[in-house]
């Protein structure tokens, strides 16, 4: 496994996939990383879906014009989620601001969504 200096430093952009099989495993582990994400206010302000049918990522691919969502094996789209927080903090019958109604709370949302 690489390091997180070599990981960070040797960073490139992929053009084409391969069409090999992710694991369960291996997607385990990319999901265990995801929500062990660090986020600004620790708010996990986004939920992933993992998109894996074909006719699905072809939509998509319409859409962005981005040619490796439909060779990738999984495509994570990663979206900003407040709802779930406000769920959260109702249950607990606890105040949450107006996050999502602000510059900061948008912003906040908006960069979490660049991982890996």
């Amino acid at each position: 496994m690489k390091s997180v200096k070599e990981s960070l430093l040797n960073r490139r952009s992929i053009r084409r996939y391969e069409r090999e099989a992710v694991t369960d495993e291996q997607m385990q582990l990319i999901y265990e990383a995801i929500r062990n994400t660090p986020t600004s206010y620790n708010g996990q302000q986004f939920s992933v879906i993992d998109v894996t049918d074909q006719a699905v990522k072809e939509q998509i691919y319409a859409l962005t014009n981005q040619k490796q969502i439909k060779t990738c094996s999984h495509f994570l789209l990663f979206m900003i989620d407040y709802h779930k927080i406000r769920l959260i903090s109702e249950a607990k019958n606890i105040d949450m601001p107006d996050f999502e109604h602000t510059a900061d709370g948008l912003i906040v949302g908006s960069l979490t969504q660049r991982w890996p």
